[in-house]
């Protein structure tokens, strides 16, 4: 075995060298082992094999040897970063303590600059960063007619015959649903009340993914023309109006004038990407029915496996084209020329955030702006306090204390003051 190089033993007085430690200890021993063999007769090349089998593993004995004294030097080491730490923030606080002034106009500051910020950042995580609360959101897209010909520019709903066909016909879409709102009057042995409801069809339960709590949801048969009407109610409503009521399924509430029967109540959280509804119930769209120009429906889409927004809009958009041959009574060539009339696809996300992702970013922006001239001042009230305790300073530095003890010093008051 070789000494430790020397060099080695000069860095142990910046930081414990432990695997010069260990090497310098077992050498001791073998040393010692091998100077008792010797003196019982043997040679010191034999007394030295001698030593080194008895010892059996050595490197196995180094390596649990230091294991050992790193697990007890980190030890150590967090002790004293956790003593010291201690005692930097009782100084920093007694020292804030003494200086009521600077401590509330510091405290001020950052309060108005961390609470802005805060309170923007949260509302932007809940309306923006969140992910839309369906199973796999990012495949879910709205449908919408576009218009910019003419006086009506803007984006109009899906009409009955271009939501079944659009159903049929697209290959980029696994499924689309619909829903229409409709406030409706629900009277019940509890009194009447107006409620906002919503038609869905069924297919929409299968595009979002949703799940009942009791009962069921709306099926194909439900949306059937004619089939007889059933609601399915909010979480909130069920438990607001009903009083979480275990036997409301099956029970017949009347629905404008109509008995309806309640089939099922949602989970709770379980809702439309854009409205909310107390009430939902079958839309009962007829596909053989004689349409009419009329845009009323919400649609909205799921991309099929391994297909993209991009496939989806250029499939749909091929569909829109065949618009006056399939559906002349509703888009007549004329109709499609003058309004300029096409399909417009985007993100459900997008859809349900509209403009105010661009809008929180910006109050983001602004807030940390805010937030940045607050931490400017507190570091310029900072450096006044500091000129004025030179005379501290001065005295510490006498006492020993060194740039890092000052700097830790000075860090334990901001993060006390933080």
């Amino acid at each position: 075995m070789r000494d430790t190089p020397m060099w080695r033993r000069y860095l142990r007085f910046f930081k414990p060298d432990i695997s010069a430690d260990v090497d310098d200890e077992l050498e001791f021993h073998l040393a010692m082992r091998t100077e008792e063999l010797i003196a019982k007769g043997m040679t010191p090349a034999a007394a030295r094999a001698e030593a080194l089998r008895r010892m059996h593993d050595l490197q196995g004995v180094k390596r649990e040897c230091r294991r050992i004294d790193e697990a007890a030097e980190r030890a150590v080491r967090r002790r004293e970063w956790l003593t010291t730490t201690v005692q930097e923030v009782r100084r920093g606080a007694r020292s804030l303590r003494r200086s009521p002034g600077f401590t509330f106009v510091a405290i001020v500051t950052l309060a108005l600059g961390i609470g802005a910020t805060t309170a923007i950042f949260t509302l932007l995580d809940a309306v923006v960063l969140e992910p839309l609360p369906y199973t796999d959101a990012n495949r879910l897209v709205q449908l919408a007619s576009r218009v910019s010909g003419a006086t009506a520019a803007g984006d109009w709903g899906v009409s009955p015959g271009g939501y079944f066909y659009y159903r049929q016909h697209a290959t980029s879409l696994e499924d689309i649903g619909a829903y229409a709102p409709n406030p409706v009057t629900l009277t019940g042995a509890d009194g009447t009340v107006r409620v906002p409801a919503v038609g869905v069809t069924a297919s929409l339960v299968h595009v979002l993914q949703l799940r009942a709590a009791r009962g069921r949801l709306l099926t194909p048969a439900d949306d059937e023309p004619g089939a007889p009407p059933v609601v399915v109610l909010s979480d909130a409503f069920w438990r607001q109006r009903f009083g979480a009521d275990a036997h409301v399924i099956g029970r017949v509430v009347t629905m404008n004038g109509q008995p309806v029967q309640v089939v099922g109540v949602l989970a709770p959280g379980e809702r439309l990407p854009i409205i909310d509804a107390d009430v939902w119930y079958a839309l009962g769209l007829d596909p053989n029915a004689q349409f009419v120009n009329e845009h009323y429906l919400t649609v909205i889409g799921r991309l099929g496996e391994r297909r993209t927004i991009a496939d989806a809009r250029t499939d749909l958009a091929l569909l829109t084209a065949r618009f006056p041959d399939v559906l002349p009574t509703v888009y007549s060539t004329a109709f499609m020329e003058k309004y300029h009339f096409a399909v417009h696809i985007q993100p459900l996300r997008d859809a349900v955030i509209g403009n105010a992702a661009h809008t929180l970013w910006m109050l983001l922006a602004s807030v940390g702006l805010v937030l940045l001239i607050a931490c400017a001042n507190v570091v310029n009230l900072f450096l006044a306090r500091i000129e004025a305790r030179r005379r501290e300073v001065a005295i510490r530095t006498a006492l020993g204390a060194g740039r890092r003890h000052l700097a830790w010093h000075y860090l334990a008051e901001s993060l006390v003051l933080g």
